[in-house]
């Protein structure tokens, strides 16, 4: 099996499916991830339909 590397494939599937539009965001705060000291680490918006 040839052995490639990642570029390689993000370049390839590029090519045949084309550059991919970015996700697009709403205000809404969906879910939020924290550490188990309770502090916030991250939060999760809903994405625009």
């Amino acid at each position: 099996m040839k052995v490639v590397s990642i570029e390689w494939l993000r370049e390839r599937a590029q090519l045949l499916t084309g550059q991919p539009r970015p996700i697009e965001f709403t205000d809404r705060v969906i879910a939020v991830v924290r550490y188990r000291d309770g502090s916030v680490i991250d939060v999760v918006h809903q994405v625009k339909e």
